[in-house]
């Protein structure tokens, strides 16, 4: 049982805090783990419906509130159903326990003459008794015992179909956006375009005469250098968002930023802290070895969600009531309550899916701006929601990286050593983690709260931008260290997968290169360097579910195929992926081979969906993603300055899971993004034998490269 397990069962020892019985006879699951679109909520219900043996249809699951569910912390990290779906497991094996034991007194049997099946106790099929109608306010009150095993079962996911995805294809599931209710009111809040940028008064008198003048309005306010507007009618802050650009209402920051796609200049040009992250010498290096040196860059990406981020807060003086997207409701209670000197207990926080989130969003800063604003029409429901430009602009980034790889190989195709170095901004600015509240808006109001600087999750829990930084592989010598960047011009935090991506996409790529020094097949130069028994596995079944040896002698110009392979923070998920490109003017990613062990499999489908969505997100990222800078913070602030993939643009992708019962589920929604990056890069190099390093490879990019190149 891991460390968020036994913390979970600390705070919520007992059956009912976890699962409670409704009116309607049906057993409700309490999670504190919130639906971003990875399909959570349907996975947990399908989890304790197979964990109990009962029908689905006599599960239900809500969305997470404050007021009622425990808390889980943030979800994030691909934890969920690693830590959430554990725990209900355990909370549905004490069910089973405390069930049982009631059956067997009830009926005075003895345990060897009872069976248990589809939901039901029974003796020689007489004394047919339900789980659920045995279950009551007594049992709910029992605490918890870790130690009682689980029944075994065999998943059923191929029977349940996730309802949610049909509505969002047909358009019928409801958002946060979409949510009315009665007598709302509709709220604008604007914010400078950097962290720091000042009110121009004289700009916003006339800004403010103006929307008075023209627009039906309820209210406009300001906060220092914060400006918030009310309307009756949404159509009235859309016509006012229109009427922005004439009016420069904020002095902006001066910031030193990368132009020019200049980040590894930038990166280690600024102020930093070095942090040794691993050191293993175990033996001396001969000079008699092949070295090998690269240097990999990204640029800052941005969220890039289709959904803009939206809140709905009501203000009183008893209770403050905010529903919200948020990945980390408690986290963003806290915050709250500090930035408006509340007790905890004197806000509500409920969860409602937002159409889209990859990371740390805008989603908390969208929520305190919907609180701020409700403070000036008490008692009424207010809606806030960011514009597109505010949501590509003000969101947190993430941020640009640059790793230097250096490393030696011998004759016999073992590698020697491997030295690391990584120059990145932290990767976590989320709220509830610091002693000032971590939302933009209460930087930037009269009572401004220190503008937070991110930082790195420890390595026990993931790391940050050293996420996936120590190779797999079986290495004798290895140094590992992380230039953490003090400077920040513009917020930057959690983006799926963090450093990982970058990490893993510039380990694959050397080990690929020895491989070629030693005149390896680079799956079987992988091979040799690994202990890991399911490791081995994952990499053994992609040979042949990609045909990967009869493919690799078959040479077609300006075709290539590559491997990425990684384990998810050296403890989750194992993912292998298999590319084929076509290079014509710009590099097509035509198919995805796919192998993953992400342990136990609770929804087969959900999974796939998981592993795809990475995969399509990571070909984004390597191929057309790139925040464009400049000192007054960012420009890419709409769709035609930020490009991203397509559905033009997306490959054949096949997908094979190596499922194992008897191995704990680990989380699949972050382990594809690295090794497919990676694996695009290595098919690249197949295919023209030229090494892409700077990521994105879009037009521009490669052109330039080919044209250096020659």
């Amino acid at each position: 049982m891991n460390n968020n397990v036994k913390s979970n069962f600390e705070k919520y020892p007992k059956i009912g805090q976890w699962i409670k019985k409704t009116d309607s006879n049906k057993l409700l699951i309490l999670s504190g783990k919130v639906e971003i679109g990875q399909g959570i909520l349907f996975s947990l219900k399908q989890l304790v419906s197979d964990c109990l043996q009962i029908s689905f249809d006599e599960i239900e699951i809500s969305n997470a509130s404050t007021d009622s569910h425990p808390n889980e912390a943030v979800t994030s990290g691909s934890l969920s159903i690693q830590d959430s779906g554990l725990t209900l497991k355990i909370v549905c094996a004490n069910l089973l326990y405390f069930s049982k034991k009631r059956y067997l007194s009830k009926a005075n049997l003895d345990d060897k003459e009872v069976k248990y099946l589809n939901g039901v106790f029974f003796q020689d099929h007489i004394n047919l008794t339900r789980l659920i109608d045995l279950i009551d306010s007594e049992l709910l009150e029992r605490k918890i015992d870790t130690t009682i095993k689980q029944l075994k079962t065999k998943t059923k996911s191929d029977e349940n179909k996730n309802s949610d995805l049909l509505k969002k294809l047909e358009g019928q599931y409801i958002y946060i956006n979409d949510l009315q209710i009665d007598g709302m009111l509709y709220g604008m809040v604007l914010h400078p375009r950097t962290i720091e940028g000042e009110l121009n008064e004289k700009i916003f008198n006339e800004f403010k005469l103006f929307i008075l003048e023209k627009y039906n309005i309820v209210k406009i306010v300001k906060d220092r250098n914060v400006i918030g507007i009310i309307s009756t009618k949404r159509i009235e802050l859309l016509k006012i968002e229109k009427a922005l650009d004439k009016y420069s209402l904020w002095i902006e920051s001066n910031l030193d930023m990368p132009l020019n796609s200049q980040y590894e200049l930038w990166l280690k040009s600024q102020k930093s802290k070095k942090v040794n992250i691993f050191d293993q010498l175990n033996s001396s290096i001969s000079p008699e070895v092949k070295v090998k040196t690269l240097n990999i860059s990204r640029p800052f990406l941005t969220h890039a969600s289709i959904g803009l981020c939206c809140a709905i807060s009501t203000w009183s003086n008893e209770q403050i009531k905010v529903i919200t997207h948020s990945q980390g409701i408690f986290n963003l209670r806290r915050d709250l309550a500090m930035a408006f000197d509340r007790a905890e207990e004197q806000i509500t926080v409920s969860h409602h899916p937002g159409a889209g989130c990859y990371g740390h969003n805008g989603a908390d800063d969208v929520a305190y701006d919907a609180v701020w604003l409700a403070q000036y029409v008490p008692d009424q429901a207010l809606r806030v929601e960011w514009s597109r430009t505010q949501e590509m602009s003000i969101a947190p980034l993430s941020p640009a990286m640059f790793v230097n790889l250096t490393s030696t190989v011998d004759n016999n195709g073992k590698i020697i050593s491997w030295f690391h170095e990584i120059w990145s901004q932290a990767h976590g600015s989320r709220p509830g983690r610091d002693t000032t509240p971590a939302l933009l808006g209460a930087w930037q109001t009269q009572r401004a709260f220190p503008v937070l600087q991110p930082v790195n999750a420890i390595e026990a829990n993931g790391g940050g931008a050293d996420r996936n930084s120590k190779p797999i592989y079986d290495i004798e010598n290895i140094e590992i260290k992380n230039n953490d960047i003090k400077a920040m011009p513009v917020r930057v935090s959690a983006l799926r997968s963090l450093g990982a991506h970058v990490n893993i996409f510039a380990i694959e790529s050397m080990i690929d290169e020895l491989a070629k020094l030693s005149s390896n097949d680079p799956i079987e130069f992988r091979l040799n360097h690994l202990k890991n028994i399911r490791a081995k596995k994952v990499l053994t079944e992609i040979i042949k579910f990609s045909n990967w040896k009869d493919k690799l002698n078959v040479k077609i110009e300006g075709h290539g195929k590559g491997i990425g392979f990684a384990q998810y923070k050296n403890t989750g998920a194992f993912c292998a992926v298999v590319a084929e490109v076509e290079l014509t003017d710009r590099i097509e990613v035509k198919r995805l081979y796919i192998s993953a062990d992400v342990g136990s499999v609770v929804s087969r489908e959900g999974v796939i969906n998981q592993l795809e969505g990475g995969a399509i997100q990571a070909i984004s990222f390597t191929l057309f993603e790139e925040t464009q800078l400049s000192t007054n913070g960012v420009d890419s602030n709409e769709w035609s300055k930020y490009p991203i993939i397509g559905f033009d643009d997306i490959p054949i992708i096949q997908i094979e899971l190596i499922e194992c019962e008897e191995n704990p589920s680990l989380g699949a929604g972050e382990c594809s993004i690295g090794p497919t990056s990676a694996a695009i890069a290595n098919a690249v190099f197949d295919a023209i034998g030229i090494r892409l390093t700077k990521m994105p490879f879009n037009k521009d990019n490669l052109q330039a490269l080919l044209l250096s190149d020659s």
